[in-house]
């Protein structure tokens, strides 16, 4: 059930991140969200770090997770393959909804923990 981004994300939200690009609306985020359960088995999402200054809030963050699942217009097949990694995202707030999100994580190392792209290049 997704409707709490109703409360929490504008209709206008937009989401900027390494590989998906642009994410735009509450919608379109829900959509996003709703893919990652399916996708990563034993999915962990943990804040290690946040910062808050009434208009903007930063949170450090660690994605765990198999990569099991299977979806309607995913890319390349499961690969069983755990994953690791730390990101930081970076939310702007008005009237009390999140308007964007920069969001940086390791996408290359997310490819390596994978087995898409190699370990070292070269």
């Amino acid at each position: 059930d997704y409707t709490v981004l109703t409360d929490l994300f504008d209709p206008d939200f937009v989401r900027k991140e390494p590989f998906l690009g642009i994410i735009a609306g509450r919608e379109g985020m829900a959509a996003h969200v709703s893919v990652l359960n399916p996708q990563y088995t034993d999915l962990t999402i943990s804040i290690l770090e946040d910062i808050f200054d009434g208009r903007s809030y930063v949170t450090r963050w660690r994605f765990e997770g198999i990569d099991e699942g299977d979806y309607a217009g995913r890319l390349v097949p499961p690969t069983g393959k755990r994953v690791d990694f730390l990101g930081t995202s970076i939310f702007h707030l008005e009237d009390d909804k999140i308007v964007d999100e920069l969001c940086y994580y390791d996408l290359l190392g997310v490819l390596q923990q994978l087995g898409l792209m190699p370990e070292t290049i070269g």
